[in-house]
Formats: C-alpha cells, sequence, structure tokens
C-alpha cells in the first residue's frame, strides 16, 4: 500500500452483502478489492478490464435449461455478482479492483509449464503442500462453519487473506455470519480503527441505496477531495476514543459495536445539531458565527443562499475557533469546528438531491 493511499479487501464473497457498506468503503478507501473464483481470470487488471468491457457492450448473461434445486443457489450468486458488476460501471478499474485467486494462478502456471515442455516435480510437490497450508488456515479461520462445502469461498477466502498480509490492506466484511479475520491486534492499529468508524459515518449519512451508485461516489471522491481528507484525519483522531473502550485483544464483533456506540453518541449528535440550526436559525446562526470580519460575513450570507452545500464546508475551514466557540457553549462536543465534519452533512445533501 502506497503511503497516503487507504486500500481494503472484500472477504465474504466476489461482491457485496449490503450496497450501502460497499458505498461507504468505495468514499472512503482509495481502493477497494474483491477476489473472483472465475478459472477465466489471468490477471487483476485483465480480468478487471474485461468487466468493465462487458459493462460498456452491455452483455447480457442467460441461464440454458431449467435450474434444480442443487444449481440454483450458485445461479442467484452468479445473477448478484453480475447485477453489482453491471450497477458500478466506471467505479470498476478506478476504485473497484478484481483479482484471481491463488489456485486458479497455480494452476495457470502449471499448465503453462507443462505446455512449454515439463513441470519439475518440486514445483508440483510446492504447489501441494500451499494448498495443504490454505485449507489448514481456512479452516482454522473459520471453525464451526460451513465455509469448506462452499462452491467459491475456499477460492476467495485464502486469496483475500494473503492480500491483506502482503499489501497491508484492510479486511472488509459485511457478513455477520463470515466476519473478515483478525490479522492483527485490532487495539494497536489505527488504520483498522479509523476504518471502522468512519465506514459507519458513512453508512449512517448515505441515503438508503437501491444499489451502488458511482455518481455520487465519483462526485465525492473528485469534487470533495479536501473534505474527505480532512473526514480520514478526524477519523483517525476518533480511533484514540474508540481504543480507550476497546479490550486488550478485541474481536470484530466488539470492534463494530464500540465503534457503533462512539458514532452515534459522539458524532451524529453534531451533525445533527448542524442541520438543526441551519434550517430553524438560518441567516441569524451564519451572522452570529461570521459576523465578525467581511470575510466570514460574506461566508455567512452564502450559506444563508446555499446552507448545506459547499459554502457550508468552506465555512466551516474558515471560521474556525469562533464556530467552535458557539457551537461548544451550545452542545459541549469537541468536533465542533472540524471540517471533517462538512463531508458528513455535504454526502446527506447530494444524495437527497439525487432523489
Amino acid at each position: 500500500m502506497n503511503a497516503g493511499e487507504l486500500e481494503t479487501v472484500y472477504f465474504p464473497g466476489w461482491y457485496p452483502l449490503r450496497d450501502d457498506t460497499i458505498g461507504a468503503a468505495c468514499i472512503y478507501f482509495t481502493r477497494v478489492h474483491f477476489v473472483t473464483p472465475s478459472i477465466n481470470a489471468e490477471s487483476a487488471e485483465a480480468y478487471t478490464e474485461y468487466l468493465r468491457e462487458s459493462v460498456r457492450k452491455k452483455i447480457t448473461i442467460q441461464v440454458l435449461g431449467k435450474p434444480t434445486e442443487k444449481t440454483e443457489p450458485g445461479i442467484r450468486r452468479v445473477a448478484q455478482f453480475w447485477r453489482f458488476v453491471k450497477n458500478s460501471g466506471e467505479l470498476l478499474g478506478e476504485v473497484i479492483r478484481y483479482h484471481p485467486s491463488l489456485i486458479t494462478q497455480e494452476v495457470s502456471s502449471i499448465v503453462e509449464k507443462l505446455c512449454g515442455g515439463g513441470l519439475p516435480v518440486k514445483d508440483f510437490l510446492a504447489f501441494l503442500e500451499r494448498g495443504r497450508k490454505e485449507t489448514e488456515e481456512l479452516v482454522e479461520m473459520y471453525k464451526g462453519s460451513d465455509v469448506l462445502d462452499d462452491d467459491f469461498l475456499p477460492l476467495i477466502l485464502p486469496t483475500a487473506r494473503y492480500l491483506a498480509i502482503r499489501h497491508g490492506w484492510i479486511p472488509l466484511s459485511d457478513d455477520p455470519n463470515l466476519p473478515a479475520p483478525v490479522l492483527q491486534n485490532l487495539r494497536h492499529s489505527a488504520d483498522e480503527l479509523s476504518a471502522s468508524l468512519a465506514l459507519r459515518m458513512l453508512t449512517l449519512v448515505l441515503p438508503a441505496p437501491e444499489c451502488i451508485e458511482p455518481d455520487l461516489i465519483l462526485r465525492v471522491r473528485e469534487d470533495m477531495k479536501s473534505e474527505l481528507q480532512a473526514f480520514r484525519l478526524m477519523a483517525l483522531k476518533l480511533a484514540a476514543d474508540l481504543r480507550d473502550l476497546l479490550s486488550e485483544s478485541p474481536s470484530r464483533e466488539e470492534t463494530q459495536r464500540e465503534a457503533d456506540f462512539l458514532v452515534k453518541t459522539k458524532v451524529m449528535p453534531y451533525v445533527a445539531e448542524i442541520r438543526r440550526r441551519v434550517q430553524v436559525e438560518r441567516g441569524r446562526f451564519w451572522r452570529r458565527v461570521f459576523g465578525k470580519t467581511p470575510k466570514w460575513l460574506s461566508l455567512g450570507l452564502a450559506c444563508f443562499n446555499d446552507p448545506t452545500g459547499a459554502a457550508l464546508a468552506a465555512a466551516l475551514r474558515e471560521a474556525g475557533n469562533d464556530a467552535a466557540a458557539i457551537l461548544d457553549n451550545a452542545h459541549r462536543l469537541s468536533l465542533a469546528g472540524d471540517p471533517g465534519v462538512s463531508l458528513l452533512i455535504r454526502i446527506g445533501d447530494i444524495g437527497g438531491a439525487q432523489r
């Protein structure tokens, strides 16, 4: 993972269970990675481009014959995958990337060597040994589950784990029955804790989607870069508060539960307070905040005309200490004046306007 970039890899499958979770991830993280069980995936670049072309050409997937009780679940999952790919649109390649499974890569390498004149015995034995270790790790990760009986997950999960460890990507899951593995002590990972907080904040303000919304996500990533950076810093600062709520070796469940508590009790009340004051007090409130200098007064008037748009973000940045003093006196929150909060407000307003 490059400096300044945040990346995540999805564990429970090759398409998300919840569109709001993956939408939040596409906003917060630089890139979101998936593993495909397809045996036709030669490389991440080639397979992701194949998916992009499929969306552009509007390829139709049809099922031949009548599904049986045994084949119907698999067909349904493949259909859900293509639905996600179709709805992802321009996010493919730009934000969302797909990777071949380790087994697919290994098999391709072996076939290539066989076709090229021979496969050394030591290479074949090494392949079998790696497969055995991956199976043992999978059993250890998901004791008591039926993961090994699944048609796709034994291809996906070991590869997702490998990518997370190799690249330092944050494991991501939105399936309570198949949580992402804990690869390090979560209490000691600022990136993991801040990501838990950020994703919870974003899912609370994003409009409940019928599907992932590429236009909204790309607009936030492009038009709100400075606010997004401030939001990431705010989540990082809040990670210290979350750490204090956790046990010495917290589970994913504990971390998510405490992150939810912290966001709902410390962040969202402040967001709601700003919204209420903008709606109720409008110009009077902004004159109080920005009336001390002509520069701030002009920002206050801009917010009167567009109280929840870009002017709000600029206002929070410029007003600084005076805004913090006024809002703190009213609501006693240390987040007052933090420009990261403006991202939460603007996303909710954009989503509402699109609907």
